[in-house]
């Protein structure tokens, strides 16, 4: 199974890629700070067709979804770029967490019942 929450601010700037079929890709960083201080998640979200996901920086927000590693030539060597590939965002961090958790216990029901483990 491949489920993670982070819970974070995010920080740097955050690029919107259009694919092909219209659907825009957000790709931001999420800043934590743990038991072992800060940690920087990249993440990329899937939004809907022809319409990105209203993201500012500094905001606080959960993401839920699952590690990805993604492999692509650049500049004539492979190279490969792991993030967080969000299912769900959701605008604020620990007042929300009740329902970050929720969300994260529906996505790892469902993959559970789907067989994506």
């Amino acid at each position: 199974m491949n489920v993670a929450v982070v819970v974070g601010k995010i920080t740097g700037q955050l690029f919107e890629h259009t694919q092909d079929d219209g659907r825009v890709i957000l790709s931001f960083d999420v800043k934590t700070d743990g038991e072992q201080g800060p940690l920087t998640v990249p993440c990329s979200w899937l939004g809907p067709t022809g319409k990105a996901p209203k993201l500012e920086i500094d905001a606080t927000v959960t993401v839920i979804g699952g590690v990805r590693r993604r492999f692509y030539r650049r500049g004539g060597s492979t190279t490969s770029r792991t993030d967080l590939l969000a299912s769900r965002v959701i605008l604020g961090g620990p007042s929300r967490s009740r329902v970050a958790r929720a969300k994260a216990a529906e996505h790892l029901i469902s993959e559970e019942l789907l067989g994506n483990d």
